[in-house]
């Protein structure tokens, strides 16, 4: 209780070491920018204080009774002029997104794909490693319960990153699903119903903005192998392409090849570079088993780096197992993966934040457990670690389940290997 000679009024205290987040905003928030004012602090750490715009992101969680936001700092009451702020326990931003992380009852698998993601890709490249950590969230007053903070690609900056000329000449693409499109300029996939490409960015007028796109699409028609196969080396970054098909295939991620995936299209002097970099992370980790499989054995089909894959385009089959057991012997043992989910576990468990969560929403998923997460690495590793082994021994060999790539399709069995 708190009083003066006057007056007095009735608080609950509650206790938490995560960052609490407050937004006040007289307007509605919906999925265009509104002004808004926000506060921010830490156990420890400098509070932040300041001016911002807000709005409801996401495309199936937009809808949901706890929406995704995102929240962009700014220099004026109105919204406008984008500022760099510091952001208490997650470091200086000048935007951060909140993702609602409702189909997960663990609240851990946007962030452990975005963690070991910054591992393999690291900070200093393009479209690489992003900041990431649990905070709650109140909305005038109200609470909205444990959200995710992670830090959004600014794609220009990102772009920028190789060379500052490259914001005059590339283009960024991603992957959607269309009935969830954005609004963005998008052209279809040829070979798959339903989804396509989203412009976001391009330094060129929108009626040439798809052009860079144009050495992708032609992988796409191309029938014949050994044209496939020249084509592919030519224009496909194979580093990034072993990165993001290794990434997908650790945590089975069912939604992150024919939709959140960003392409990056580079023109070089002999054509156009492309590279990859993922968004979205939360159908991973086992969360899909209608899709991963019951015994978490499908490979997640993309039918562009399946092919590279099937033909050994540039040497990938042995990229990727070379790569793939430098990964088990670090960031994706058992170990390093265990010590990483009981980190999120404490970190939510000694807040309490899941218990208010789950009380504020009426849920079940009162405690952190990443036992779930654990089990299916057990269960799903052991096969990568077969398969690649035997794809890079045996460069000639077709490898049944990439041969033939169907564009409809999200999976096959990794048993079904050799002919």
């Amino acid at each position: 209780m708190a009083y003066t000679d006057t007056e007095y009024s009735y608080f609950n205290i509650v206790f938490t070491g995560l960052p609490i987040l407050c937004v006040q905003t007289p307007h509605e928030i919906h999925q265009e920018d509104v002004p808004a004012y926000v506060t921010a602090s830490a156990y420890g750490g400098e509070a932040l204080e300041g001016n911002a715009r807000i709005h409801i992101r996401g495309a199936s969680t937009m809808y949901a009774e706890k929406p995704g936001y995102r929240i962009e700092f700014t220099r004026r009451e109105d919204g406008s002029g984008k500022v760099s702020r510091w952001m208490p326990g997650f470091g200086t931003a000048d935007d951060v997104v909140l993702l609602a992380l409702n189909y997960d009852d663990t609240k851990m698998r946007d962030r452990l794909s975005w963690d070991l993601y910054a591992q393999m890709a690291g900070e200093e490249e393009s479209f690489g490693a992003r900041k990431t950590g649990y905070v709650e969230l109140l909305v005038n007053g109200e609470y909205k319960g444990l959200y995710l903070m992670v830090e959004p690609f600014d794609v220009e900056e990102e772009i920028g990153k190789a060379a500052s000329t490259r914001i005059l000449t590339d283009c960024v693409y991603r992957t959607a699903v269309l009935s969830f499109s954005h609004d963005r300029l998008y052209c279809g996939h040829p070979r798959r119903g339903n989804t396509g490409f989203e412009l976001y960015y391009s330094p060129v007028g929108e009626e040439n903005a798809f052009d860079l796109l144009g050495a992708y699409m032609d992988l796409l028609y191309e029938e014949d192998e050994e044209a496939f196969a020249e084509k592919a080396e030519a224009c496909m970054d194979l580093e990034s392409v072993a990165r993001m098909e290794l990434l997908v295939q650790a945590g089975g991620m069912t939604d992150n090849f024919y939709n959140n995936l960003y392409i990056w299209a580079s023109p070089e002097k002999d054509g156009v570079q492309y590279r990859f970099a993922p968004w979205d992370m939360d159908m991973t980790w086992g969360l899909k088993k209608e899709e991963i499989g019951e015994l978490f054995e499908n490979w997640m089909s993309f039918g562009v780096f399946d092919r590279m894959i099937h033909l050994d385009v540039g040497g990938i089959r042995t990229l990727l197992w070379d790569t793939w057991k430098a990964l088990r012997g670090g960031v994706l043992s058992m170990e390093a993966l265990e010590k990483r989910i009981n980190q999120y576990a404490e970190e939510l468990r000694d807040s309490g934040a899941m218990v208010r969560d789950a009380e504020r929403w009426g849920t079940q998923a009162y405690e952190p457990d990443g036992y779930e997460i654990l089990t299916f690495c057990s269960i799903r590793f052991p096969l990568p670690d077969s398969v690649l082994g035997q794809i890079a021994e045996s460069t000639d060999a077709p490898v049944e389940f990439l041969m033939n790539p169907n564009y409809e399709a999200k999976a096959a069995p990794m048993m079904d290997l050799f002919l």
